[in-house]
């Protein structure tokens, strides 16, 4: 290789040794190369044309790969048998699914008034969140559970001297209804909801308090 080299003039020699490096490099690493490529390692910068070793993408799909094993879906899902997969189907999605205003809207429109579900949607989808009535399973469970609904009823119509015909808006379902579906209707926890009842504006200006 040296005597080729020699024979070509400093115009011709670098060219010439680089092209020669990269032919050996491309044999001696060729099937590392492929390897990566298939396991999909290697990553292409748009519009830069530049190839780099990219972990952290196998690390975000390994993570969301888990993620979906951990669901620990029905078989049904993948492959639908007969009408009682259906069903069981479409309760696990139930319990799976996040719940959306267009959700808080039709549940809650079973029990309270329309225009005013309309109204308070996002807020009270807000206050549903944060109070762990995420999916849709949740939020049906929480519109039926009668017991619930009967006794955060009582507590505003005692406390804040509510019509007892409709003493509760979305507001109050989303935010104390949903604490003691979440939590129990033990003692503790429903003087706990009556307590910040007390504190609230309403019932300061019903019971003739200066509200802060």
């Amino acid at each position: 290789m040296i005597e080729f080299l020699n024979t070509l003039n400093w115009q011709h020699t670098i060219p010439a040794a680089f092209t020669i490096i990269s032919i050996v490099f491309i044999v001696a690493f060729r099937e590392p190369i492929s390897a990566s490529l298939q396991k999909g390692n290697w990553k292409t910068s748009i519009g830069s044309g530049k190839i780099g070793f990219s972990i952290e993408a196998n690390a975000k799909a390994e993570a969301v790969a888990e993620d979906l094993e951990s669901l620990k879906l029905p078989e049904s899902i993948n492959g639908v048998k007969d009408s009682t997969d259906i069903s069981d189907t479409e309760d696990e999605l139930a319990r799976l699914v996040v719940i959306t205003e267009a959700d808080v809207v039709t549940e809650f429109g079973r029990i309270l008034s329309t225009e005013r579900v309309q109204k308070y949607k996002f807020r009270a989808w807000l206050s549903l969140i944060r109070n762990g009535v995420i999916t849709k399973q949740e939020l049906t469970q929480l519109v039926n559970s009668e017991e619930t609904l009967r006794n955060l009823a009582h507590l505003y119509i005692e406390v804040l001297q509510r019509d007892t015909d409709a003493p509760l808006d979305p507001m109050a379902v989303a935010t104390w209804g949903a604490f003691l579906y979440k939590n129990g209707l033990a003692s503790v926890t429903i003087e706990s909801v009556r307590k910040r009842l007390q504190l609230s504006d309403e019932y300061k200006r019903k019971h003739g308090q200066a509200s802060n």
